[in-house]
């Protein structure tokens, strides 16, 4: 039992002891509690110089903890609501198959058979193909050619030869 000193009955009955039994300790109570304890150390001349260094680093270690374990509690939150949010399977042989612990039997085998055969036929087989170019009629040929060649000797007027950087020789 403590010597009921002055310094001690200040001491007791200014820190809040709650804190110590809740867990996680809420931060705003948790960081005034240590700020009171931290000051009744630099008051009081009982215990040492280091052991008012440790008290006031433990003190620090102890709210920097109390933060980062809130932070990964919410992050795990989180992490478990997206986990329940993805897609779930509505069909196929995971579905059929489930609540069946014994996978050996001819009813599982036919379900297993039967969600295998729906799955096959939904499945396009081989490559696809690409369609074929529908025909131009011959008239419509001899039209563009026309077009083209009209085009081309006026293009090959004004076609000036360019000379490009990868043609150069250094």
């Amino acid at each position: 039992e403590l010597p009921c000193t002055p310094q001690n009955s200040t001491l007791v009955g200014s820190l809040d002891f709650s804190v110590l039994r809740s867990s996680p300790p809420d931060g705003t109570e948790l960081r005034h509690a240590n700020s009171v304890f931290n000051s009744t150390m630099a008051s009081s001349n009982s215990p040492a110089s280091p052991a008012r260094r440790y008290a006031k680093r433990m003190t620090r270690l102890v709210e920097s903890q109390n933060a980062e374990l809130t932070i990964l509690r919410k992050e795990v939150k989180e992490y478990k609501e997206m986990l329940e949010t993805r897609k779930k399977r509505t069909n196929g042989k995971r579905i059929k198959l489930q609540g069946e612990f014994v996978f050996s039997t001819k009813e599982v085998l036919n379900i297993v058979r039967e969600a295998d055969l729906k799955s096959t036929e939904k499945r396009p087989r081989g490559r696809p193909r690409k369609r074929l170019i529908k025909e131009v009629e011959e008239g419509e040929e001899e039209e563009e050619e026309d077009i083209n060649s009209s085009y081309s000797e006026s293009e090959s007027e004004e076609c000036v030869a360019r000379r490009t950087r990868s043609s150069r020789v250094e």
